[in-house]
């Protein structure tokens, strides 16, 4: 069964693509559940404000710039 064309792009896929019992299932996840996920090479963060989850995606590309530059 082909996907149903996505409500955001119409070209790609997504979440509106995905099957109900997926969203069903995705819908029933908390916080509890989502810091689980983290494991070796993927963590899973919980920000206070937005202005601070844009300051750790500024420090995360600033630390991968620094790594990939040489001195």
């Amino acid at each position: 069964m082909p996907r149903p064309i996505s409500k955001v792009a119409p070209q790609w896929w997504d979440y509106t693509t995905l099957e109900p019992d997926i969203l069903e299932d995705a819908a029933k996840i908390g916080p509890t559940d989502l810091l689980k996920l983290s494991r070796e090479g993927f963590q899973v963060h919980f920000y206070d404000t937005i202005e601070d989850f844009y300051l750790a995606e500024a420090l995360e590309y600033i630390n991968a710039w620094r790594l990939s530059t040489p001195d």
